[in-house]
């Protein structure tokens, strides 16, 4: 989690171990800005209220408070490394005057342990058209692709077939 304010650079790093992961802490100590952060990361933001940064926590659009001083954020974003046979980068801007919201950089390798800056990138979006069918520029088909899920095939209110998507079977795991 990277938070660039007027007055300099805040954030977190949390090392996550395969298997089973369990957050706790104090009050006030994050556990909420994490776990926010990371369904942020995968676009799952929905399952908080709403979509896109206005569910995320004012520390991480608005404002940090630190050392009894609040320090207005400039930048924001959350970068989520999975792996599944390979492993990819997941970059998300929360607050950015450049980079839209909805704008997902999938870094195809370690960025944020092996710290390879070198790998591919590919810009990919959520919550748009064709985020969770179009296989190149669509985040969310990307992900079902990436975790070898082969999503169930559900009736359109058409009577057309399509594939059921990701954030629907995403509450099931989390």
């Amino acid at each position: 989690i990277e938070v660039n304010t007027i007055d300099g650079l805040f954030g977190a790093k949390y090392d996550f171990s395969s298997g089973l992961n369990i957050i706790r802490g104090n009050n006030s100590s994050g556990k909420s800005t994490l776990f926010q952060s990371i369904l942020y990361a995968l676009g799952f933001e929905e399952l908080l209220g709403g979509k896109n940064a206005k569910t995320m926590q004012s520390v991480l659009k608005d404002q940090v408070e630190y050392a009894n001083e609040l320090h207005k954020v400039i930048e924001s974003s959350v970068s989520l490394e999975i792996e599944n046979e390979e492993i990819v980068t997941i970059k998300r801007f929360i607050v950015s005057p450049t980079k839209k919201e909805q704008l997902v950089e999938v870094y195809f390798g370690s960025i944020l342990i092996e710290e390879n800056m070198s790998c591919r990138m590919q810009q990919m979006y959520v919550h748009s058209k064709g985020s969770a069918s179009d296989n190149f520029y669509g985040f969310h088909a990307f992900l079902a692709d990436f975790l070898n899920w082969e999503l169930p095939e559900v009736l359109t209110t058409q009577g057309e077939t399509a594939r059921l998507y990701l954030q629907q079977i995403a509450p099931s795991f989390i």
